[in-house]
């Protein structure tokens, strides 16, 4: 199980903070979007979109990976992906935390521009990338954690 590591509520972002966190929230985007890709392909839940028969039979090239397409990401191992499922799970039963869990469905696992995302969440654009933050420091604390306790 994967102990989720929540934030205090005096939390509060520093000019600092935002500098040593962005690395920590840029692996965490990466292992979701890959979490996302995972789940489209394996076909594991109904309610996301199955990959088309395209993004099946595509893949990247060596320039493409090289060059960080995000489009052409590889697929993650069903180990890397099932450990965000399982940080998610546990975002998704905590009542403080669940609108993390909606928001990550969102973010991830649909397809629009940031202001139709933000309009699905029912949030202004500025509010929804804030929580979006949050979300992506969440599951980098809770990844940093887990390689701590060696799991």
């Amino acid at each position: 199980m994967v102990e989720l590591v929540s934030m205090p509520s005096s939390f509060c972002w520093t000019r600092f903070d935002r500098t040593e966190d962005d690395a920590g929230r840029g692996e965490a985007d990466k292992r979701l979007e890959g979490w996302a890709r995972w789940q489209r392909s394996s076909g594991i839940h109904t309610d996301y979109p199955p990959a088309s028969a395209i993004e099946r039979v595509m893949k990247p090239s060596d320039i493409e990976e090289q060059a960080g397409a995000r489009h052409v990401s590889s697929m993650p191992s069903d180990a890397e992906a099932e450990e965000i499922d399982r940080i998610l799970a546990q975002i998704r039963i905590h009542p403080r935390q669940f609108r993390y869990w909606k928001l990550a469905q969102i973010e991830y696992c649909t397809y629009g521009s940031q202001e139709v995302k933000a309009k699905m969440a029912g949030l202004p654009r500025m509010y929804y990338r804030h929580r979006l933050q949050h979300l992506q420091l969440l599951v980098a604390h809770a990844l940093e954690t887990a390689k701590h306790d060696g799991r």
